[in-house]
């Protein structure tokens, strides 16, 4: 419970040990809404990756660069669920970014979302979890480690009140759930959760 006025709480930062990939899924159950969209994305890194989002309806595919493995993308969402409970979910390649951007020394991304067809309580949850190693492979509507070590799982519950069907090229119009930023350096990261 966050108090009458959840807009005053802020979610101290949240620390993440050593990573090399990253999924992020949203989860909801039934009564929140039905077909969740994600926007999640790299920002402020001054490369062509910026501003490209993942999820339905943006214009970037599912995956960047294009056609890509799960293994060979800079981001990559595992596609659009439409149903009134789920996940959908989205890999952020850290290693691969730094890799091929080496004077990039931080990585921003931004999570943000909206309900395309109803809207309920509006209740998700924002699953982060790392991994360092192994490979990742889209299944279904995640995505998932084989072979490496998980890391960090975080899960943080967030309420997402925007409804729309023309929403997709505006991220200003949805719910800003937050930003993760990776420290290249020492291979870790933080989480900020947006109230």
């Amino acid at each position: 419970w966050r108090g009458i006025n959840p807009s005053c709480v802020v979610e101290p930062t949240v620390t993440l040990s050593p990573f090399n990939y990253m999924v992020i899924r949203y989860k909801w159950a039934l009564g929140a809404g039905q077909d969740f969209d994600t926007y999640t994305g790299i920002v402020n890194s001054g490369t062509s990756l910026d501003n490209k989002w993942m999820g339905w309806g943006h214009g970037f595919n599912n995956e960047i660069p294009v056609n890509a493995l799960a293994a060979d993308s800079y981001i990559m969402w595992a596609g659009d669920n439409t149903q009134a409970n789920g996940v959908e979910s989205c890999l952020v390649n850290f290693s691969k970014i730094t890799t091929d951007y080496p004077t990039l020394n931080t990585v921003q991304v931004r999570m943000a979302g909206s309900w395309y067809r109803t809207v309920g309580s509006g209740n998700i949850d924002v699953e982060i979890v790392t991994y360092m190693g192994g490979t990742m492979v889209k299944s279904g509507y995640d995505m998932i480690n084989v072979g490496g070590i998980l890391v960090d799982q975080k899960n943080f519950s967030k309420k997402v009140s925007v409804q729309g069907t023309n929403l997709a090229k505006n991220i200003e119009s949805v719910t800003n759930l937050g930003y993760i930023s990776y420290i290249k350096d020492s291979s870790t990261g933080q989480i900020v959760i947006k109230y």
